[in-house]
């Protein structure tokens, strides 16, 4: 069965271009609940029956990639996405008419560098950008893109590089 022998040979990834990935989060969704840690074959074979029937309807085929099934979506923006739940790049993307929009995820990441001379630099991502309730704003999904691609963005540390990428000054009260 050509379901059984893509996720046997699957590497456990949940890159966007993993043929495997999204059937297995398809079939194993991430659970707290210790009884559906258990082997109900029903259970498990009710799931794949699902997956399958519902890949096939939306693309046509089983081993689609996990971009073309998981979709980060901010207004417009519908971009692919690697991850998935219970992974150090954790999406939680619930089926809904034929994708699995990302609806949550332990996602912001920042990484902190001194040079030897104590110098600071930094970089993060937050998938949803910082405006995450609000739509009109350019910061709703403007990190969206660099998520998607598995890239971060410079965070500015001393006062000159604020300065220069500075949108806004404004102060508190006045």
């Amino acid at each position: 069965m050509e379901v059984v022998g893509l996720l046997k040979n699957w590497d456990l990834k949940a890159d966007a271009d993993s043929r495997a990935a999204a059937l297995a989060i398809m079939i194993f969704p991430l659970t707290f609940k210790f009884d559906d840690y258990l082997h109900d074959h029903d259970v498990i074979n009710e799931r794949l029956q699902n997956a399958i029937t519902n890949l096939r309807k939306y693309f046509g085929r089983v081993d689609v990639r996990l971009g073309d099934v998981q979709r980060l979506i901010r207004g417009d923006t519908d971009l692919p996405l690697a991850g998935g739940p219970g992974v150090l790049r954790a999406i939680y993307a619930p089926w809904n008419d034929g994708k699995m929009v990302a609806s949550a995820g332990d996602c912001y990441f920042q990484i902190v560098e001194w040079d030897p001379e104590g110098n600071v630099s930094a970089e993060s991502i937050h998938h949803f950008g910082t405006a995450i309730q609000d739509q009109d704003s350019p910061h709703y999904d403007d990190q969206s893109l660099l998520f998607s691609n598995q890239r971060m963005k410079p965070v500015w540390m001393n006062i000159d590089d604020i300065l220069q990428n500075l949108e806004l000054e404004y102060h508190p009260g006045k």
